[in-house]
């Protein structure tokens, strides 16, 4: 496979991902009762506190787990990042001059137009990248393989959110990417699961 396809084809992923999640959440806006706010894809409230919370609880599982000069790359970029204590690029550009003028146009939906490319996230060097939506999940599922990121140096990974450890509404599992160096070094962590033996 050539370079120009290659980068064709890990765009179009990127891109699916992102289109699912945007539709995930304009089923979600259907629940609103406000007119205004559904017909702009924004989520009740309810459901927006609750995730508040959980990506909360995720911040701080990160800074349990995160080196002081670690960065992330997440577009709920509010309660995660600030309870990371770390450096954040936000993929939607609200926090980031480039994006907001340069990214490509993914959206009509109020602060998620736009959408951070590739390789401008792969020049942060984030060591957790959490792209797409509802990545959480109740119950523990297998860490996906995904060998184009693998060759990027990440491997997906599944934080166990423990609701009494990080301040959690209740006990979830995360899924993300993760560094594959750094998800190697905290393997004995009993909170991260990934595929990072598998992916070397």
């Amino acid at each position: 496979m050539g370079v120009p396809t290659l980068t064709f084809a890990i765009a179009a992923a990127l891109f699916l991902v992102h289109a699912q999640g945007q539709y995930t959440l304009a089923e979600r806006a259907k629940q609103v009762r406000e007119p205004e706010r559904a017909k702009r894809g924004i989520e009740p409230l309810g459901w927006t506190r609750s995730y508040a919370l959980r990506w909360a609880a995720m911040g701080r599982w990160i800074a349990h787990h995160a080196a002081p000069d670690d960065r992330m790359a997440v577009g709920a970029a509010g309660a995660m990042p600030y309870w990371s204590g770390i450096y954040n690029l936000d993929t939607f550009g609200l926090c980031d001059a480039w994006i907001a003028h340069h990214g490509p146009i993914v959206s009509n939906r109020p602060g998620h137009q736009r959408f951070a490319p590739r390789s401008y996230i792969l020049q942060h060097k984030p060591v957790f990248l959490l792209i797409g939506n509802d990545y959480a999940r109740e119950k523990p599922e297998p860490p996906k393989r995904d060998r184009t990121w693998e060759k990027l140096g990440y491997t997906w990974a599944e934080a166990k959110v423990d609701a009494h450890t990080f301040e959690a509404p209740e006990t979830y599992y995360h899924y993300f990417l993760m560094r594959l160096d750094r998800a190697t070094e905290r393997a004995s962590s009993p909170w991260l699961r990934s595929n990072a033996a598998v992916a070397r």
